[in-house]
């Protein structure tokens, strides 16, 4: 897997190669289905078990759909517990053994637990009452003290409450094979000299040093926090210290997963390729779609300067089902993207060849892709103005904007988001006004589920007082890296 020095600058000549590469792999891929694969591996992240009666069922029904799929393997890089405390880590061990009593799959074939903490297990904040009033809350499911929550804290007995809930000692960094493939699977600590807030692995470069790993074969690793540089936008939150990344960048046979950003798993920025494989795992749970839209958050980091109630509310998916499915194969590691209430396909897989110079992921090789998103040949753009309430409750004068979503086709990839554009015209020349991007509502489903056309409000104050003849609109879709398809106007 170790990338030459020259697969990593594209050349016209090796962008074609590259595509051809890519094409194979993805013709390997669907082979891959006739020929069986070595190892076969459930990805989940952010299960977040809580008081929530439904979570159980989520969880129950992501391992039953690995268990119809014959995984060797489930991976779950962190967020066992939601509020940190240990009933909550017992139920997902009760639900793990529902499913897989004795550690096997309903064929009677062995299936591993590759498990490890995060932050909300083990960072000692979940259960405050501060965190959402948590605090009352689980004084009131489990009739107890605030004082008896906090003695429930997985943080103050880490190894006792892992034996109880998965009959397995901890450690904070652990090693397993299955089916001669290693994983390294990293706890979420904190407290640590250096490590406070727990955003490193301590021990990780002198473990994989002396791990005596094998260079020709590919291995495994996870953590909670997201390797610093990698995955997603710049400065994207959520990021550990880079100790991570520094260490396993030695190690261009790693394939290292990690959770904690609920991401949609149609983000195409959710793989990586540098000096390792970085892949960011789904949540069943709530997605976080990316910061920016008119219909998203905006980031905890901007939140004081970017003060304007937005004029949607916010798209926060729960459940959203998200799960994954990785496949090793001799020549390959494939990652599907599925949503495990169905079983069907959210995205196109991740095709990643085992070959020394083919990196499909790299950044540069990512932006190379020419092929943009595209609206159906007989969309049409419609704009209506309404009342309506913004997110403060304040009713006003709005502007609906609304057009189909742009799915994909045999030549065209799916919309990731929109930008929609108002554009005022002056002295007979049509000029930008201001500019709103949304994601679609059905941007957390397959394909095939996206249905409902897709809309952006603006209030009709901020556009002024030009009249309904000299304003239009473009509407724009691009993919996750902000390139953008043909436009559409009303």
């Amino acid at each position: 897997m170790k990338p030459s020095e020259d697969s990593l600058t594209l050349t016209r000549k090796s962008f074609l190669g590259l595509g051809a590469a890519f094409c194979l792999s993805r013709a390997q891929a669907v082979e891959g289905v006739k020929k069986k694969a070595n190892l076969r591996v459930g990805l989940l992240a952010d299960i977040h078990f809580d008081l929530a009666k439904d979570t159980s069922v989520h969880f129950e029904t992501a391992l039953r759909d690995f268990d119809r799929r014959k995984c060797d393997a489930v991976l779950i890089c962190g967020d066992l517990a939601q509020n940190g405390v240990e009933q909550q880590l017992l139920q997902v061990g009760e639900t793990w053994r529902k499913v897989f009593p004795g550690n096997r799959r309903g064929d009677g074939a062995p299936i591993v637990k590759l498990f490890h903490y995060g932050d909300h297990n083990t960072g000692g904040y979940a259960h405050t009452k501060e965190f959402f009033h948590s605090g009352e809350r689980l004084m009131k499911a489990y009739g107890c003290s605030y004082e008896e929550v906090v003695a429930s804290c997985i943080r103050n007995h880490r190894a006792e409450t892992w034996k109880k809930a998965f009959d397995e000692d901890f450690a904070p960094i652990i090693r397993k094979t299955v089916k001669g493939y290693d994983f390294i699977l990293a706890n979420f600590t904190s407290g640590e000299p250096g490590n406070r807030g727990g955003n490193n692995t301590p021990g990780l470069e002198d473990f994989l040093k002396t791990a005596k790993l094998d260079p020709a074969k590919p291995f495994f690793f996870s953590q909670h926090r997201a390797f610093r540089g990698t995955i997603g936008e710049k400065d994207i939150g959520g990021q550990d210290d880079g100790r991570s990344t520094q260490a396993l960048s030695a190690f261009p046979n790693c394939l290292a997963f990690c959770g904690h950003l609920h991401r949609n798993f149609n983000d195409e920025k959710m793989i990586w390729q540098g000096g390792f494989t970085a892949i960011h795992v789904p949540t069943l749970r709530d997605v976080y779609a990316e910061p920016d839209r008119e219909n998203t958050v905006p980031p905890k980091a901007r939140a004081a300067q970017d003060t304007r109630v937005r004029e949607m509310r916010s798209i926060l998916q729960t459940p959203s089902w998200q799960c994954g499915v990785m496949e090793v194969f001799d020549d390959r590691i494939v990652v599907e993207r599925r949503v495990a209430d169905t079983g069907a396909e959210l995205a196109p897989a991740w095709v990643i060849p085992l070959e020394e110079t083919v990196r499909p992921y790299t950044p540069e090789n990512r932006l190379a892709v020419a092929v943009r998103p595209a609206f159906p040949v007989d969309a049409r753009v419609t704009v209506v103005t309404r009342k309506g309430r913004n997110r403060a409750r304040r009713e006003h004068d709005q502007v609906v904007v609304t057009f189909p979503p742009a799915r994909a086709t045999a030549t065209t990839p799916r919309a990731y988001d929109y930008l929609v554009t108002a554009e005022v015209r002056e002295k007979g020349v049509w000029k930008p006004l201001l500019a709103r991007a949304v994601f679609s509502p059905g941007c957390y489903r397959p394909d095939a589920e996206e249905t409902v056309p897709a809309t952006c409000v603006f209030a009709a104050a901020e556009l002024g007082p030009a009249s309904k003849e000299d304003l239009r609109f473009s509407v724009v879709p691009r993919d996750s890296f902000g390139r953008a398809g043909k436009a559409l106007q009303s």
